[in-house]
């Protein structure tokens, strides 16, 4: 990412629900968004884009909330020395919690920016509307300023409110995706394909049914494999670390271990009663009505 000097930031945990999830909270309050002195903004998630479109979902929300074109929205993803720390990319939950936050955070901009433009034209705030990157008096084409000019003398850490005010409608946003080019020509890049200096490779030696326990290991092959680093043998944990994928891969392969696995008269035909009788107790989501 190139250097741009900042002028406002907003800021709150990176995840929301209007139902909150009782098995983990919203996270600590990271940057969310950023609008920079040239008026381009950088939204940030800790989530992970592997080809469900996540970037050029959380894109074109964040610019129809604001009012700038998509073209002026940069999305950063799983990149950890930027964005918040999040679990994981599951569940269908990116758009649900962190896009609906990212969309919280883009109406707490846009409310700073109308207020910027409110005292810059010495309006009232509801006489300010922001679209296709500029903000201004209503119906009057006279009075309108890119929000590059309205921001390039501040510097701002904004907070979502409990109840920011969201845009009753947002325009559609049409266009190609904003990574499709990239996908078809091979230029877009996936976790696979970063290497940096010194990367190593690592590999788990999985046991052979669930609940397995390790009886008896020998590593020593493994060990005197070319470009192995270390051999991991921590309380039942079995690993290798190498220099390249393809040693680790023949590393793990390597190794010798036998387990004790715990008998199991699991069927297609008694699955669903298994399924029940160990099923952990329910958690309640949402209650409703009677």
């Amino acid at each position: 990412m190139s250097e741009r000097e900042i002028a406002i930031t907003v800021v709150a945990p990176p995840r929301w629900s209007a139902v909150p999830d009782p098995n983990f909270d919203a996270g600590e309050p990271e940057r969310l968004l950023d609008i920079s002195t040239d008026g381009h903004i950088t939204v940030y998630s800790g989530k992970v884009e592997y080809g469900q479109g996540i970037r050029n979902g959380f894109a074109r929300l964040v610019a129809a909330e604001i009012g700038a074109p998509v073209e002026d929205v940069t999305v950063v993803l799983g990149d950890t020395e930027l964005v918040p720390w999040d679990r994981a990319t599951v569940g269908s939950a990116s758009t649900r919690t962190v896009g609906t936050q990212l969309r919280r955070a883009a109406a707490t901009a846009r409310a700073e920016i109308i207020s910027l433009a409110s005292a810059h034209f010495a309006v009232q705030p509801k006489q300010i509307e922001v679209k296709d990157g500029s903000a201004g008096v209503k119906g009057d084409a006279d009075k309108q300023a890119p929000i590059a000019r309205l921001v390039r003398d501040v510097e701002m850490e904004l907070h979502i409110p409990e109840s920011p005010k969201l845009r009753e409608e947002l325009e559609e946003s049409t266009g190609p995706r904003i990574d499709a080019a990239d996908r078809v020509t091979g230029k877009a890049k996936y976790s696979r394909d970063i290497s940096v200096p010194g990367m190593l490779y690592g590999k788990v030696l999985r046991p052979p049914t669930y609940g397995a326990t390790l009886q008896r290991i020998d590593t020593s092959r493994a060990e005197r494999v070319k470009g192995v680093v270390k051999v991991v043998n921590e309380d039942g944990f079995v690993g290798v670390v190498a220099e390249r994928e393809d040693i680790a891969e023949y590393a793990i392969e390597s190794i010798r271990a036998s387990w004790d696995s715990p008998s199991s008269d699991a069927s297609d035909w008694n699955l669903p009663s298994l399924l029940k009788e160990n099923a952990a107790e329910p958690v309640t989501l949402r209650a409703e009505g009677e």
